[in-house]
């Protein structure tokens, strides 16, 4: 089992594209990172991207884990983003893709 952690914005494009090229499997995980800050057509568009990268995830058998970060601590989130990693448990792969406009994010998960 693999899993790869994408942050995700407020498209969901650039993440399908990149779990695509990497390739995943029936049996995968693939970890959200995203937050909810902003206006509320930012929130719109993150919850959009989220629901619409669940649904392709679920017809495809593949699990996905939500991590909701504030945006606005950045120690408080990488530590959250750590937690949510360990709480996996033992995988055998662990892919970082950093196919997302959300910079702030790709910095804190890495």
């Amino acid at each position: 089992m693999k899993a790869v952690v994408v942050a995700v914005g407020f498209d969901e494009k650039l993440i399908l594209r990149s779990l695509l090229r990497i390739g995943i499997s029936k049996g995968d995980t693939v970890v959200l990172v995203y937050s909810l800050a902003g206006n509320e057509e930012d929130k719109r568009k993150v919850r959009n991207a989220l629901e619409n990268i669940k649904i392709i995830l679920s017809g495809m058998d593949i699990s996905s884990k939500e991590i909701e970060v504030s945006g606005m601590d950045f120690a408080k989130d990488v530590a959250t983003i750590l937690n949510a990693i360990k709480e996996l448990g033992n995988v055998d792969e662990m892919i970082l893709s950093l196919a997302s406009s959300m910079r702030l994010h790709v910095l804190e998960i890495l």
